[in-house]
């Protein structure tokens, strides 16, 4: 059994599971072309090859972790953001420019790299492009998408609801969408001071209007 540097069982495989999850963020953002194998973390995070399959089950399940860490921090941002907010459309402004914001300061482009190398380990096939809002990939890479957005999104398809009643599905995956297309813009070295307004315009836009309503239901 491997010495235990720490006070009890419980920290010492705490500690190992952070070294762990650093080793792999840290191939993960500075090398983005390597693929991520559990004998590059291992030496990274200063343990032996086979010892890392004591705390995980694969090397899945480190960019799974990766990824998590940051979650509490943006949901946190994004809480804070739109608490207290009733109108729907204030609080669609403000959960729209929190997510773009959190999405450059975390730096989010490096973590669909993460959904990248899972997509094509050591980019073997050139021509595959992993996209941020493809299901299959992050479930490739690990990532339970289901509970991600239901966290993300629990919120929004409430003030959607709201809006557009019985619809409100609907919206929230027309809303998505259109982050998606505010994330990759980001990614591809645009300012987040001319994404925001074009994001937040595009889905202010698709509030339903009485108007609208009744052209629709003529249709």
């Amino acid at each position: 059994m491997p010495r235990i540097a720490a006070k009890t069982v419980k920290e010492h495989r705490e500690n190992i599971e952070t070294a762990l999850v650093d080793a792999a963020e840290e191939i993960l953002r500075n090398e983005p072309g390597t693929e991520l194998t559990a004998a590059a973390i291992a030496k990274r995070a200063g343990i032996a090859r086979n010892s890392i399959y004591r705390y995980v089950t694969s090397v899945n399940d480190l960019r799974r972790l990766v990824i998590e860490r940051y979650m509490p921090g943006w949901m946190g941002a994004v809480n804070a953001a739109t608490a207290g907010i009733e109108d729907p459309r204030e609080w669609l402004t403000a959960w729209l420019t929190v997510n773009l914001e959190q999405a450059v300061a975390s730096d989010h482009g490096w973590m669909r790299t993460i959904v990248v190398n899972a997509e094509n380990p050591g980019r073997r096939s050139p021509n595959v492009n992993a996209t941020i809002d493809n299901r299959n990939s992050f479930t490739r890479a690990g990532v339970d998408v289901d509970d991600v957005h239901a966290r993300a999104n629990s919120n929004l398809a409430d003030v959607w609801e709201k809006l557009a009643p019985g619809h409100g599905s609907i919206y929230t995956s027309l809303t998505m969408a259109q982050l998606g297309v505010g994330f990759r813009a980001l990614e591809a070295g645009g300012r987040l001071a001319e994404v925001r307004p074009i994001i937040v315009r595009s889905v202010l836009a698709m509030i339903p209007s009485e108007s609208a309503d009744s052209s629709a239901a003529d249709c």
